[in-house]
């Protein structure tokens, strides 16, 4: 647990405010490895509007600078807050403070002025279907919104699973050998649909590294869309490896295609592919820890 600071432009913070929690690191911790573009805030359900987190400002290796707000009104103390990434994670303390309203209770706002009257009521079938239409719009945007959030929060869920204190490409490995064991085993037993659902798992945990470290924020929906991520995070340091995953998916695709319809895929495929993704990794985690 690390105390932190509260920095405020104002003596009085206001609904809506920005304000600063500066936190120095705990003894014997380092805060270098962490990774601002996946950091979060969580605290416990009757606090989630006490604090939000706007963006981190600034992380070093002896100091956090998170800048925040607060969407409640009244005297907030604050007893379970934790921030995390993709892997790591560290419980704050932070002082008691307190969050006015933005409207003076001495000074209400005016009333509208004058009654709606059926003159007013009567607009046109154009304005009707043109609100019909943005509502469908605003609804047809918030659902795609909240798919990606969800794709977001289940992948990174899935990622803090993992164990903290395995390095990436080492999990990556160990994950890789058991999964291997297990396709021989149900290509020796000729069972498609398994062999399908591991080849999936190995597809998945290559893509669980990446997210590990950083290059992916969310689960790809498919292979075109993993390889157009990867390239755009590889495509100008490692072009050699991201030509190789190029021919990886497009063979992936044609195996995967021949276990849904039934036939024979030799052990030697899968192999070829696993190969080339143990040589991605070990490149990419290099680059990463560059």
């Amino acid at each position: 647990m690390v105390a932190c600071q509260i920095q405020k432009n104002s003596k009085a913070l206001q609904v809506g405010d920005l304000f600063y929690l500066i936190c120095p690191k705990a003894e014997g911790q380092s805060y270098q490895d962490w990774n601002p573009s996946l950091m979060e805030l969580r605290l416990s359900p009757e606090d989630q509007y006490k604090v939000k987190l706007i963006h981190p400002e600034s992380v070093s290796a002896d100091e956090i600078k998170l800048l925040v707000t607060s969407y409640l009104v009244g005297q907030h103390e604050i007893k379970n807050l934790q921030v995390v990434d993709a892997v790591h994670s560290e419980v704050l303390q932070i002082p008691a403070f307190q969050v006015t309203s933005v409207i003076d209770p001495q000074k209400p706002p005016p009333e509208p002025f004058g009654p709606v009257g059926p003159l007013g009521l009567r607009l046109s079938g154009v304005y009707w279907w043109s609100l019909l239409g943005g509502l469908i719009f605003l609804a047809v945007v918030g659902i795609a919104i909240w798919k990606d959030w969800r794709r977001r929060r289940d992948f990174r869920q899935e990622i803090l699973k993992l164990p903290k204190a395995s390095f990436a490409s080492r999990e990556f490995s160990k994950n890789q050998k058991f999964l291997l064991m297990d396709l021989r085993r149900s290509l020796f037993q000729k069972k498609n649909e398994e062999t399908l659902k591991i080849l999936l798992e190995i597809q998945n945990n290559f893509h669980l590294f990446l997210g590990r470290i950083g290059a992916f924020k969310k689960r790809p929906k498919n292979s075109s869309q993993a390889l157009a991520w990867i390239e755009s995070q590889f495509g100008k340091t490692e072009p050699q490896e991201v030509l190789k995953l190029k021919v990886f998916y497009k063979e992936f695709e044609i195996i995967v295609q021949s276990l849904k319809q039934s036939q024979k895929t030799a052990l030697g495929d899968f192999e070829k592919l696993a190969a080339w993704l143990a040589s991605s990794v070990e490149v990419f985690y290099r680059r990463f820890k560059a």
